[in-house]
């Protein structure tokens, strides 16, 4: 039972507080569906890159392969690799319903400079590029993965939010109405009651 008082006045501020209700119910079930959509977006995504990731490094297993069958691993060792302080991804940040969802680019990379016969071993050459993919795709999928987690952590906050108006709050609030309804119904009936009697007893005195 509300514990307001049965007027018409409550009666209007429920309904308001109602609809209310119902156009913020309707916020978040569109916005559920535009993280679901965004959340399926990133795992194909992911997935994508997962199949690249796994290619580029069967490519760079082979390359490795085929250059320590070449030179021996005494000789790559002395081969230099890439400077790593360089490698850094430009990584972007696009807003999307609040949250930070942040994707990286990589700038084009100029391979060291290789000294004697180094620059004439393709195997070499390969190895270096494949195993450059392979970081470049584990810097992707990991901040693939920090947006799925963004994401879903939003989607099951905004989710039982919407639960919670639709299953509890707005119900309860249909009831208070309703209660609310049939009170004032019962007291229009009490009062249309009274001025019938009142009227039936003016008119019995004026016939004495």
């Amino acid at each position: 039972m509300t514990d307001r008082s049965p007027t018409r006045s409550a009666y209007l501020e429920i309904q308001e507080e109602l609809e209310r209700l119902g156009e913020g119910y309707r916020f978040l079930d569109e916005k559920s569906m535009l993280l679901a959509h965004e959340m399926l977006r990133q795992l194909v995504l992911m997935e994508t890159l997962d199949l690249a990731l796994a290619e580029a490094e069967k490519l760079a297993t082979g390359a490795f392969d085929a250059a320590l069958g070449r030179h021996g691993l005494d000789s790559l060792e002395s081969y230099p690799g890439w400077d790593l302080a360089n490698l850094e991804p430009k990584v972007t940040t696009r807003a999307f319903l609040g949250l930070a969802l942040q994707s990286a680019a990589w700038p084009e990379q100029d391979e060291p400079e290789t000294p004697g016969t180094w620059m004439n071993s393709p195997e070499v050459h390969a190895c270096r590029l494949y195993y450059l993919k392979c970081l470049q795709l584990h810097v992707e999928l990991a901040l693939v993965g920090s947006n799925l987690l963004r994401l879903e952590e939003d989607y099951v906050r905004t989710e039982r939010r919407a639960r919670a108006l639709d299953q509890m709050i707005m119900p309860q609030m249909r009831e208070n109405l309703r209660q609310i309804r049939e009170k004032l119904e019962e007291i229009e009936q009490e009062e249309n009651f009274s001025v019938r009697n009142a009227k039936s007893k003016s008119d019995a005195y004026r016939m004495i």
